[in-house]
């Protein structure tokens, strides 16, 4: 017998290896009929060429129907040809299996038998004609038809043809309506109970062994060769007298391991080609639609990248807004690059600190922000030196003049100032020699003055009693400097208002106490400055929960800090501060609370971040989630934030990641880890500059990790930095 089914190796292989749309399947099949004679394996047939379709082939339990003796009523069957109706799509695939009672009519034509229908000459009308089933396919919009019939009389429905013509090129591209039934219009064979009828069992076999997918031209004619040779009847495999038909034939793709195959194919771009057209519907389409997603996104950055074009960087934003280089900032920072030397190149040209805010604020990549850094707290010293050397005259003592020296030796008052400590130098000699000379003219009581009364010394010329008035007059003077001063401080203290007093109480309720414990400081995947890891032992203490407010700074010094960038927050972080201006904070509120407040040092406080002894060991101060936990570049908007509105660490301590930066009590040394105690380390006994921790609102993830170590000079002052309160229990 000719080889119809023309489908060859190239075709296969230029046609996706599995459906276009879903494969749908009607199966009706009737042993127990109400009024005709039982069949012994039509059931059987049909449920085992379910379980083949479904284990071998691409169709699956939801698009598949079927009806089997009580439930295959005329009105059942004709419902669910209904339901396919509206169900089916297009692209869609349509087998229809019918095994069950037939009956032919010369006039009337064939006929399938419902479960309910009888036998006789008035029942014809309860049949299922040929007529009413090509009726249902044509109504039924799908791009292959493939009607399979196993009962007597079924070949009324085909094109009454020979199969010669039928043969030729045939390919599943194009639409096609066939069918295959057991025989011509002829009583066919059940077979034997238990077996599979001689069609079923043919069509099985072709089914079972097939080792490529199967055309149907393919299937009848391995079919209709198998029943002949093994049955008395002649089954039928033509296109159907149904609408449709464009020359081309349905293919049984195989449904292969798709545990096996993800395996094999989900490392690969073409892989996942490969998997999602072998299966459209399977259960790693969404792991392969982000392998393929991916590539296509790093092909695109690649390219974006090459063609170093802002522009292009701007496409690829615009394309993949959820893309790793759009969401790590890694674009952000590449369009930054582009403009980094022309806004620091603007900041020297200008050489303010509103230019070099602007360079810390636009840019993206930061690469001067240290030299920004310095250069803002040069101008920012130069612009202080006027009112420094306004306070070094007003107290005018050598202590206040050396401590302009150290902080401006290139100032523009160094060589006044060093003549006036040179003067105060000289007048304080000249004190101590007065004092001593007062101390030798002192006369020997009580002997009599007798005769020289009244005379002059010969070493000085001058009378006693003058010298010693005079030098009374000085102490009585220092006395009521002395007084006035102490005076002035009980009064101011008087005059603070019980708003003010509340505040300044409300900062020790912000404390909270620490059990110490150890715990592992550094971190080997950092900075150098963070290496090595060390075990570290803090003894207990009390640490602020929040940051020092705007409110509460006001509430001790009386108004807010000169530099203050972002006034009119009384929640948020006071900022703009140096090291020294803390230090001068917690004298004033020691002295108004008479209690010892001091900033944290440096293990305290990493300790301390990092959760105390109920540590999480997260990355950041309460979360491996910054944004959780933090305010920084990414969620700030620029700006500080009021404190606690972020979640709080283990220890219920609030932005402890974020904000601004705090000051430790710490002099900075980037190898004192190598070297530290292992007891309350306190940092090294000097140096230049001094720690501050934590990151801030324009800084990124890496700087508000809790083993970050940051460092400036005591007189440096920035938008980012504030501090958090210590003390002993």
């Amino acid at each position: 017998m000719a080889n119809r089914d023309t489908l060859t190796i190239d075709q296969l292989d230029a046609n996706p290896p599995a459906p276009r749309g879903n494969n749908h399947l009607l199966a009706i099949a009737i042993n127990d009929y109400a009024h005709c004679t039982p069949l012994n394996n039509a059931v059987f047939d049909v449920e085992a060429f379910i379980q083949l379709l479904r284990k071998r082939y691409h169709f699956e339990e939801n698009y598949i129907t079927f009806l089997k003796d009580k439930e295959a009523s005329k009105r059942n069957i004709e419902r669910a040809f209904d339901r396919l109706i509206d169900r089916i799509e297009p692209a869609d695939n349509l087998i229809v299996y019918f095994s069950g009672h037939g009956r032919y009519h010369p006039r009337r034509g064939g006929f399938w038998l419902p479960v309910e229908a009888g036998q006789g000459d008035d029942d014809w009308t309860d049949y299922l004609s040929n007529s009413l089933v090509k009726e249902y396919l044509s109504k039924i919009d799908c791009f292959h038809t493939f009607l399979i019939a196993d009962s007597c009389f079924s070949g009324a429905l085909f094109i009454d043809k020979s199969k010669e013509r039928f043969s030729g090129d045939r390919r599943d591209t194009e639409k096609s309506r066939w069918g295959l039934t057991s025989g011509k219009k002829e009583i066919v064979s059940d077979g034997v109970p238990g077996e599979h009828s001689p069609f079923s069992t043919a069509l099985l076999d072709v089914l079972e062994k097939a080792d490529q997918p199967l055309g149907v031209m393919r299937i009848c004619d391995l079919v209709l060769e198998k029943v002949a040779a093994n049955a008395q009847q002649t089954p039928m495999g033509s296109p159907l007298l149904v609408p449709g038909h464009q020359g081309g034939q349905m293919v049984l793709y195989f449904r292969q391991d798709e545990e096996q195959d993800w395996l094999a194919m989900g490392s690969s771009v073409e892989g996942c080609k490969t998997y999602l057209r072998q299966y459209p519907n399977g259960k790693y389409q969404f792991l392969a639609n982000q392998v393929i997603m991916i590539d296509r996104e790093e092909k695109a950055w690649t390219h974006a990248k090459a063609a170093g074009s802002k522009f292009t960087l701007l496409d690829f934003e615009r394309n993949y807004p959820d893309s790793e280089p759009v969401r790590s900032g890694q674009l952000d920072r590449l369009i930054g690059s582009m403009d980094e030397e022309e806004l620091w190149a603007n900041a020297q040209r200008s050489n303010t600190v509103s230019a070099y805010r602007n360079y810390l604020i636009r840019s993206i990549i930061k690469k001067y922000e240290k030299e920004a850094a310095e250069a803002i707290g040069a101008i920012a010293q130069q612009e202080r030196e006027p009112a420094a050397w306004a306070v070094a005259k007003q107290a005018n003592t050598i202590k206040a003049y050396e401590q302009y020296l150290v902080d401006y030796p290139q100032g523009v008052y160094v060589n006044e100032v060093k003549q006036t400590i040179q003067s105060l130098q000289a007048e304080k000699i000249k004190i101590a020699n007065l004092d001593k000379t007062y101390k030798e003219d002192i006369p020997i009581p009580p002997q009599k003055i007798g005769k020289n009364k009244g005379k002059v010394h010969k070493d000085t010329g001058s009378p006693r009693i003058p010298k010693l008035f005079a030098i009374a007059i000085v102490g009585m003077a220092l006395m009521m400097v002395i007084g006035y001063s102490v005076i002035q401080s009980q009064l101011a203290k008087k005059d603070l208002s019980k708003d003010v007093l509340a505040l300044i109480s409300s900062i020790d309720q912000n404390m909270k106490l620490i059990p110490g414990d150890t715990f592992k400081m550094g971190s080997n995947k950092g900075e150098d400055d963070e290496k090595p890891v060390h075990d570290v032992t803090v003894s207990d203490f009390y640490l602020g929960k929040t940051e020092v407010t705007q409110e509460q700074w006001r509430a001790v010094m009386g108004s807010d800090p000169p530099e203050l960038d972002f006034k009119g927050c009384d929640q948020c972080p006071v900022e703009m501060l140096s090291w020294d201006d803390t230090q001068k904070f917690i004298g004033k509120l020691n002295a108004q609370t008479g209690k010892n407040y001091r900033l944290p040092t440096e293990a305290e406080w990493e300790y301390a971040a990092r959760g105390g002894s109920i540590s999480q060991d997260f990355t950041f101060a309460g979360s491996n989630n910054l944004g959780e936990v933090a305010w920084y570049e990414s969620n700030s908007g620029y700006k500080t934030h009021p404190v606690a509105q972020k979640k709080a660490n283990e220890l219920g301590l609030y932005d402890m990641s974020g904000n601004v930066w705090e000051w430790c009590q710490d002099w900075y040394d980037s190898e004192y880890y190598q070297k530290s105690p292992a007891n309350n380390p306190q940092g090294p006994n000097t140096g230049f500059y001094l720690v501050y921790r934590g990151g801030s609102w324009y800084n990124g993830p890496t700087d508000a990790r809790v083993a970050l170590r940051g460092s400036y000079s005591p007189g440096f002052r920035y938008i980012s930095i504030g501090f958090r309160l210590a003390r002993n229990p």
